[in-house]
């Protein structure tokens, strides 16, 4: 039977068979690190982690950059221009820069002082990128303001598996309207993105106020997202153009997280897509994590008049996703205006044979409307049964409580469906919670009235959110398009809000001495 006639959440808008970026969204039901020695793994990735936490400022210097369509690479003398100063390393000083794209291969740190706005002009076929690196880490920090403008992919960065492709905005006012002017060859859907990582993650810390405007076109062609992660890097060799593991071990590769750290994000979209997303994660041998903590105000508008909607979509084919809201405030509005539409607030989707994913709303506000369900955690596994089948949990703490729907709780969800079609069968079974009213057993299917679709979550002190105009997504979306029509003219672990630092490089340590001394025992025990 075709998968993508059955009436799950997985087959209902995720598996619509798309090409290309989007393609992920067809589940896989194939674990890569099946056939990989399990204490090998486990050693190598422990190792990695200490590593990365005893030497956080490990980096290499770009090899060239590429101001407004000229190539500089003299390391010596370093290069500058109006507005624009490069040390020959890895620094670039933008003060009053008003120009072309600029990329960059190996790492780039752009200090900004002013305000400045990098636009691509470049006609559609040809229109990717304002800010990007290549093979490297890019930072954007200091107390000026960027504006930045192209048809997709407007600030990127892209690593090889290993290192590299990290997009970290820290304590700068940063524009992005990603236009939507993009041409499909034929065969891919295309997208338009705002802030895109390949084997990278993005981190916006440090008191940072990003807005991103998607989709501005209102291409009905298109699939737009705000911020969009993954752990494939390009690959022309493999089928879907991303590989998703490196060394001849196929070792999962890094990237794939979004963190949002004591800083703003807003994020629209037009309604005039085949599938917006406000943050959009998505691994593949690997988990993901959506982080939004201490004390940041994230606000989402993804509403979409046909076709699939997300406010933050957390997503791995044969992982665990989670979503964690700490000391924090989130609205998203993902609605739809046709009854034929699919769509979902929040939402952590897994696909893991071994541990569920889940969504953590801890002492914070959170504000969710949705033609879908408002706030769901689901674990997806083929071949399963509805026993065997590891469940997704959401959890709310804090003091935060459900003040609607009225009554509201957590509930269990359960849907298990198996087929036999001329000689092929099989079975799959999702298993996870979902808020909905107050009720009994387990809700088992996605149409069911006792899923919410508008969610207020609040803590016991209400978190105060940092828009000045204080509306919700829905309200603040015209102003949004008015500020972006406007703005036209080193390797990092996903937080989770805590302090102890110290903490996790012991752990990272006795993890890779664990793993090293269990590696070896079970040499010893072969001989």
């Amino acid at each position: 039977m075709d998968r993508q006639s059955k009436t799950t959440l997985f087959s209902k808008g995720l598996a619509y068979g798309s090409c290309g970026k989007h393609a992920e969204r067809q589940r896989f039901g194939v674990d890569i690190r099946s056939g990989l020695p399990r204490r090998a793994t486990a050693m190598a990735a422990a190792v990695v982690i200490s590593a990365a936490l005893m030497c956080p400022n490990l980096a290499f210097a770009a090899d060239w950059v590429n101001v407004d369509g000229t190539q500089y690479s003299d390391k010596t003398t370093g290069a500058s221009g109006t507005g624009w100063m490069w040390d020959g390393q890895d620094d670039l000083n933008l003060n009053g820069y008003m120009g072309g794209p600029i990329s960059a291969q190996g790492d780039l740190v752009v200090n900004l002082a002013g305000e400045n706005s990098v636009t691509n002009n470049a006609a559609p076929e040809n229109n990717a990128g304002a800010l990007t690196v290549d093979q490297g880490n890019l930072t954007i920090q200091g107390e000026g303001t960027l504006n930045a403008t192209a048809d997709t992919d407007v600030i990127m960065a892209t690593g090889d598996g290993e290192a590299g492709g990290d997009v970290t905005i820290s304590g700068s006012k940063v524009n992005v309207n990603a236009t939507g002017n993009v041409k499909s060859d034929g065969n891919e859907l295309p997208s338009t993105i705002g802030i895109s990582t390949y084997g990278g993650d993005v981190v916006i810390k440090d008191g940072a106020d990003v807005t991103i405007q998607v989709n501005k076109a209102g291409n009905t062609r298109l699939g737009a997202s705000g911020i969009e992660t993954t752990n494939g890097v390009p690959d022309t060799t493999v089928e879907d153009g991303l590989r998703y593991t490196h060394s001849l071990d196929d070792i999962p590769n890094k990237g794939g997280n979004v963190t949002i750290d004591n800083s703003k994000l807003s994020i629209t979209a037009s309604d005039k897509a085949t599938v917006n997303d406000g943050i959009y994660t998505r691994t593949k041998g690997a988990s993901t994590t959506v982080s939004i903590v201490n004390g940041s105000n994230v606000l989402i508008n993804t509403e979409l008049e046909l076709g699939f909607a997300t406010g933050i979509y957390a997503y791995t084919t044969d992982d665990q996703s989670h979503v964690i809201i700490k000391d924090s405030f989130v609205d998203v509005f993902s609605d739809s205006s046709t009854p034929y539409s699919v769509s979902y607030g929040i939402s952590s989707l897994s696909g893991s044979e071994h541990a569920g994913g889940s969504i953590l709303i801890d002492n914070s506000t959170v504000k969710v409307t949705s033609k879908g369900a408002a706030v769901i955690a689901v674990n997806g596994v083929s071949s399963a049964s509805p026993g065997s089948a590891p469940s997704s949990t959401i959890t709310i703490t804090g003091g935060s409580k459900i003040l609607v729907p009225e009554g509201g709780v957590v509930r269990d969800f359960k849907l298990f469906d198996e087929w036999n079609h001329d000689g092929n069968s099989g079975s799959y079974c999702e298993l996870g919670q979902v808020i909905g009213v107050a009720g009994t057993g387990a809700i088992d299917s996605w149409e069911s009235d006792e899923i919410a679709r508008t969610v207020v979550i609040e803590k016991g002190e209400p978190v105060t959110p940092a828009f000045d105009d204080e509306g919700s997504a829905s309200e603040s979306a015209n102003a949004m398009l008015s500020t972006a029509d406007k703005s036209a003219g080193s390797f990092g672990l996903v937080k989770t809000g805590d302090a102890n630092g110290g903490l996790g490089i012991v752990a990272a340590i006795v993890a890779a001495f664990t793993a090293f001394t269990g590696l070896f025992a079970s040499r010893k025990h072969k001989l």
